[in-house]
């Protein structure tokens, strides 16, 4: 007898929304998943409407995005939470993550190459972040998910969509991030320094990978070293793989960046706008301090905009010796904290 095939793990598809921008959509599945399977909450089982509601939108608030053709309620998208990545990486760095999530939900997690990356449509000239939010509104509409994990710039756009869509009328989401970082009230306007910003404008992208990280602190102990001993590090390193691979992702990270200080974020209108919402915000603890001001000066908000009869909650989490890159590895300790907050 011929040798059974043994199921996919990943299915990997890409998807064209409405407008025509294309996503590269990755559904980990967890062990014993029937390929073709659909979950509880998969567009196929859903009602029509805001966020699966009836209703329409309230007036003035933004409509959910759709997604286009053929993309809407297969089962090879449905998925209960979709991850959505930081900077100079692409999804594929979560894949680990993602299906060790998988395993402990049991049930799918989602990953996607947000624009820019990997066969994803390029990003917009302006309002990057506006299109990064409706790229993942329309991604959980897609897949049906009600949980959100995101990372770092990931993490921000995931608190962004999830404050409009709830301003949209639609049925709240459970938010997870691990050091999102939000210009709140203009808090972050001076991440963007003058030696990172004429790199940019010069494409000078090892200079640039130089001073974003340096000046970001992101990379741990690598951080603290002088700009010109990382510049000469990434020079030697572009004749490898992953070195030509991240500076590939350095116009589109750099972008990123400067739209995520560019314009500054009301921090109480947010946390309004998130009331009904679960939201937990981690930060490691060996991260860099904006990351805990953010969640800091975000959980204030949402206390003093909270209500005594609400049911939701803004939670901070502190993940003690952690760095920012968490969760890129999946860490037990950190896969039982994550999975626990994303239920």
């Amino acid at each position: 007898m011929p040798a059974r095939r043994s199921p996919r793990r990943t299915l990997e598809r890409l998807v064209t929304l409405d407008g025509g921008t294309r996503l590269r959509l990755r559904t980990h599945l967890p062990p014993g998943w029937a390929e073709g399977a659909t979950t509880a909450a998969s567009p196929a089982s859903r009602p029509t409407g805001a966020g699966g509601g009836a209703g329409r939108s309230p007036a003035g608030a933004s409509a959910a995005p759709t997604v286009a053709g053929a993309a809407t309620g297969g089962a090879e998208a449905s998925a209960v939470v979709v991850m959505v990545h930081g900077t100079l990486v692409t999804d594929a760095a979560y894949a680990a993550t993602a299906r060790a999530l998988a395993k402990r939900l049991r049930a799918p997690v989602a990953t996607y190459a947000r624009r820019g990356r990997s066969g994803s449509s390029p990003q917009p000239e302006q309002d990057l972040l506006a299109a990064e939010v409706a790229d993942l509104r329309a991604v959980m509409a897609l897949t049906g998910a009600r949980s959100v994990l995101g990372h770092s710039f990931g993490g921000s756009v995931a608190l962004l969509a999830a404050a409009e869509h709830a301003a949209a009328g639609g049925r709240p989401w459970s938010v997870v991030t691990w050091d999102a970082a939000l210009n709140l009230d203009g808090m972050l306007a001076g991440l963007w320094r003058p030696g990172m910003a004429e790199a940019v404008a010069d494409a000078r992208w090892g200079t640039a990978w130089a001073h974003l990280v340096r000046d970001l602190g992101t990379a741990g102990p690598l951080s603290r070293l002088p700009v010109t001993v990382l510049r000469g590090m990434i020079g030697a390193a572009s004749f490898t793989r992953p070195g030509k691979g991240m500076l590939r992702l350095l116009p589109a990270s750099s972008a990123e960046m400067r739209a995520a200080v560019a314009e500054p974020v009301d921090a109480q209108a947010l946390a309004r706008n998130l009331a009904d919402t679960r939201v937990t915000l981690v930060t490691g603890g060996r991260s860099p301090g904006f990351f805990a001001d953010t969640a800091r000066v975000l959980t204030q908000a949402a206390h003093r905009a909270g209500a005594p009869q609400r049911t939701a909650a803004m939670a901070w989490r502190v993940m003690p010796a952690r760095l920012h890159d968490g969760p890129i590895t999946p860490e037990p300790f950190m896969l039982r904290t994550l999975a626990s907050a994303l239920r």
